[in-house]
């Protein structure tokens, strides 16, 4: 009787220790293994580098979700507020790609510091980098989704629908490559009139001043209706003004392909703007992460 009662402490201590039964353990307990990769470069530059978080069985061709960092494209790392969107996509059955991109650092001179397009094209350049290696880590080559919070929200956003970058890239395919787009939260669609002095400020930081250059940055300034721009879902919250920005863009990216009707908009007020990001994935949540599960399943599904 002793032996036994000692078991269940056991087994208790096991379930009940730091770790177990969490986020971690969802991992480890998966029946297919996993393989990932870290800092694999798709540049020269130091900061040209990203994380895979694979499948070590390969025959599958599983679909493949790229995610880009925010923090005002000056700061952030590809690691931050990546466990929840791991286990996420792992569940799911798909492919975790985490970017890093040249940061527009302002402790560097003017002349030295990594300003648009640099950011932009690293996106894309990376995206050149999956097409290439992806199937060794049972991705799918041809199932690519773009994912991205704040800066990074207006990074995937404008990769999107400028298909110069992703030209430059992989080539003519350009945008037809995309299955879809997932922008959470971003104040960037148009950088030539910002919600906030904050926004501008960090935007005079990584664009400059110049008119031009920010309407070539500004996801809403740079789609086009016929240029076959692959389904969105903006996610968006906050002021009355920075909802509307976002809605704008939603309604540009209906009319630039009107036919597609995959284009989704939602509005979320119950987080702030880092709550919204580490909300994604977060078990029994339930305002984000239903709507990017389903918005992926259908754009993935739909065999874009």
């Amino acid at each position: 009787m002793r032996a036994y009662a000692l078991f269940l402490v056991f087994v208790l201590f096991i379930f009940l220790a730091p770790g177990c039964g969490s986020d971690d353990a969802r991992i480890v307990e998966r029946p297919y293994p996993e393989r990932s990769a870290i800092d694999r470069s798709y540049g020269a530059h130091d900061q040209q580098v990203l994380d895979v978080y694979g499948f070590e069985e390969t025959s599958l061709r599983r679909p493949v979700v790229v995610w880009v960092h925010g923090g005002g494209w000056r700061r952030g790392d590809k690691s931050n507020n990546l466990e929840n969107k791991r286990n996420l996509f792992a569940d799911l059955g798909y492919v975790l790609v985490s970017v890093n991109y040249r940061l527009a650092d302002p402790q560097l001179p003017v002349n030295e510091r990594p300003m648009h397009p640099a950011q932009v094209r690293d996106v894309a350049a990376s995206i050149g980098w999956v097409r290439e290696n992806i199937a060794a880590y049972g991705g799918n080559p041809a199932r690519i989704a773009l994912m991205g919070h704040s800066a990074g929200g207006h990074l995937v956003s404008l990769v999107g629908v400028h298909p110069g970058y992703l030209a430059e890239a992989v080539g003519d395919e350009g945008l037809g490559m995309l299955s879809g787009v997932v922008a959470v939260d971003t104040a960037a669609y148009d950088l030539v009139d910002v919600e906030s002095e904050s926004t501008e400020q960090l935007a005079v930081n990584a664009f400059g001043t110049d008119p031009a250059v920010r309407v070539d940055a500004s996801p809403i300034r740079r789609i086009a209706n016929g240029r076959n721009t692959p389904p969105f879902l903006i996610l968006t919250r906050g002021t009355a003004r920075r909802v509307a920005e976002a809605e704008d863009f939603h309604k540009a990216t209906v009319n630039a392909d009107p036919d597609d009707g995959g284009d989704r908009f939602a509005e979320v007020q119950a987080y702030d703007h880092e709550e919204i990001n580490d909300a994604i994935g977060e078990p029994g949540e339930t305002e984000v992460t239903p709507l990017v599960k389903e918005f992926l399943r259908r754009v993935f599904d739909d065999g874009r």
